[in-house]
């Protein structure tokens, strides 16, 4: 009977062991659980970092879109200011063609008068 005794209380040591050991594997899967959130976390702070950066970027390429707008505008003024600028140096050789013109007619008059 001491004998039974004695093996049952061996096997409810093993039993006790094993759900010892059970408790130690789960506290593990537990440990690693928990350092696998925190890898997860540390990925969505660098995610949401990214994010960030890249609206930074949309906005500085969206400033710069706007400069380039800004500065077409003021080329294409540029152009149109030489092109004023253009018409009036045109219309200034005609009026001195025209000048020239009278002054050459008054010569020729003159030189008539002379004549005469």
């Amino acid at each position: 009977m001491q004998l039974v005794l004695h093996e049952l209380q061996l096997a409810l040591q093993e039993l006790q062991l094993t759900v010892h050991e059970l408790q130690l594997a789960l506290h593990e899967l537990q440990l690693a659980l928990h350092e696998l959130q925190l890898v997860l976390h540390e990925l969505q702070l660098a995610l949401h970092e990214l994010q960030l950066v890249l609206h930074e970027l949309q906005l500085a390429l969206h400033e710069l879109q706007l400069a380039l707008h800004e500065l077409q505008l003021v080329l294409h003024e540029l152009q149109l200011a030489l092109h004023e600028l253009q018409l009036a140096l045109h219309e200034l050789q005609l009026a001195l063609h025209e000048l020239q013109l009278a002054l050459h007619e008054l010569q020729l008059a003159l030189h008539e008068l002379q004549l005469d």
